[in-house]
């Protein structure tokens, strides 16, 4: 029964949408993987073989407040870090220095400790506390259970699937929709139908890195060495230099002045190659990912492990390999990786996560785990330039362009757009503000150290942070006392480079 009724709903959709106009977007080219062969795309068999099943097993680990900002105006919303038990006491340093920076953005947070296999699982612990904690987001950490989901595609929009075969991807809605319906039809393990509620109802961000083997470091070292610079860039101590890249292959240069007029939403400059014969591996690898670029919108057909550039009047590509990028050492914090099934992040050494994490910069990939990727891209940019965190901007740029109510082309948006994940941080920021006081002294006496400053007006206090170097990762430094705008603490046996900055309502 649950089949035929099934069937009658499609056979209603597909006659509704196709007696309506296509979306405007709909003559754009889809990014693809134009060798699926030598770059394949895993498969929901091969993800369950690495991923037998597990019992569930989670406990709270910790608990931090939203900041010290009086009752009244606190914003009380809360960032759900989920973390696999047996990665957490290797990252634990790490993840309380982040929920520390949560605090200074007024998030509240909650650590959670997870092992086990089953999805099901992992999004009723998040229902149970957005129930109580009203979460802004989620944020997972390490090699946690995925969702999948299957559909035909239905690029040319006229309600006919384009093949044969269902498309299979993981998919993060299911852990951001906390009001929705899924069910999986055939019960072969993939979801295939979603219904109710649709949006995503909070933030979803992953971080993955066990599979990275061309990183050259272990899983911990990764993470770890990803949020020493995630708090860096909190405190303002990584320099911007405010300029975008759209980088635009052959098969989208026409929209190129488009898509960096979506840019400019966000940043000041934005430098636009969309040239046929100017995109090209070669000039990508060697003068764009070394350059200066805070911000690189790649356009380019790809796998999850290659980007296949086309050059010469378009008659044969070249690729740019995964396994480059690590000599490399790409410099730009942010990328949007217009890149089929580029951020597939359950494929090995897929280049999303390379991207994330295989360098001393990126703090956010956007990408797609199946074929398609994201388009309205004004809509993603202009939050983000408007002081909204990364997973807040994808939360508002979904709602207003995926199953949209009323609009045509659902299909044509799901085939698109169902694979989109943010790959680091939700609650990042494009953008913080050196929040510390104009004057900083420091003064040694035999037995202490004592640091005093300038006020700051508005100010609901302070915090110091310390390194052993200028350049090292600084970390709360709780050895001393505040009163008022100054701190004493014992005098360090090592040399130490110390920070301050203000807590702000």
């Amino acid at each position: 029964m649950y089949h035929k009724v099934k069937a009658i709903l499609g056979l209603l959709v597909v006659l509704y949408l196709s007696a309506m106009a296509a979306p405007t977007d709909s003559l754009i080219p889809v990014t693809r993987n134009l060798d699926p062969v030598n770059h394949p795309v895993p498969t929901w068999a091969e993800y369950q073989a690495l991923h037998p099943p597990q019992p569930t097993m989670y406990h709270e680990v910790n608990r931090c407040s939203a900041g010290m900002a009086p009752e009244p105006e606190r914003t009380e919303r809360t960032l759900l870090i989920i973390v696999e038990s047996g990665l957490n006491p290797l990252i634990a340093t790490s993840l309380a220095t982040y929920q520390l920076d949560l605090q200074l953005q007024q998030l509240a947070s909650v650590l959670v400790a997870f092992s086990g296999s089953s999805a099901e699982d992992l999004r009723d612990l998040i229902l149970d506390y957005d129930d109580m904690e009203n979460l802004a987001g989620v944020f997972l950490i390490g090699d946690l259970p995925v969702a999948w989901f299957e559909m035909y595609h239905d690029f040319d929009d006229n309600g006919i699937p384009d093949e044969d075969w269902m498309a299979e991807f993981p998919i993060e809605l299911f852990f951001s929709d906390l009001d929705g319906l899924w069910a999986d039809s055939d019960f072969n393990g993939r979801y295939d139908f979603h219904g109710g509620g649709v949006e995503p109802d909070i933030w979803i961000g992953r971080i993955k890195a066990e599979n990275l083997s061309y990183a050259q470091a272990s899983e911990a070292a990764l993470i770890n060495r990803y949020f020493d610079r995630n708090h860096d860039f909190r405190l303002g101590l990584l320099q911007a230099n405010e300029t975008a890249l759209a980088y635009v292959d052959d098969d989208w240069a026409e929209w190129g002045l488009e898509f960096a007029a979506a840019l400019s939403n966000c940043w000041q400059q934005v430098d636009l190659i969309n040239d046929i014969n100017a995109t090209n591996a070669q000039d990508y690898r060697s003068q764009r990912l070394p350059a200066a670029y805070e911000y690189i919108q790649v356009m380019v057909h790809s796998g999850p492990d290659a980007h296949f550039f086309y050059w010469n009047d378009h008659q044969d590509y070249e690729i740019v390999y995964n396994y480059e990028l690590h000599p490399i050492n790409p410099t730009a914090w942010f990328y949007n990786l217009f890149a089929c099934s580029n951020a597939h992040y359950e494929a090995d050494n897929n280049m999303g996560s390379l991207y994330l994490l295989d360098n001393d910069y990126c703090l956010v990939s956007v990408g797609s785990t199946k074929t398609g990727s994201m388009l309205y891209f004004e809509d993603y940019y202009t939050p983000l330039g408007a002081d909204s965190t990364f997973g807040a901007a994808m939360q508002l740029w979904w709602s207003q362009n995926v199953d949209v109510p009323g609009s045509p082309g659902v299909m044509w948006q799901r085939s698109w757009f169902y694979g989109m994940v943010t790959l680091g941080d939700p609650a990042l920021k494009a953008y913080y503000p050196v929040c510390g006081p104009e004057a900083l002294r420091i003064h040694t006496f035999s037995n202490s150290v004592m640091l005093d400053w300038d006020d700051l007006p508005g100010a609901l206090g302070w915090r110091v942070y310390s390194a052993a170097t200028p350049y090292g990762a600084f970390t709360v430094d709780e050895s001393g006392v505040f009163n008022g705008s100054s701190w004493l603490a014992p005098r360090p046996e090592d040399q130490r480079y110390y920070r301050v900055t203000a807590i702000l309502p």
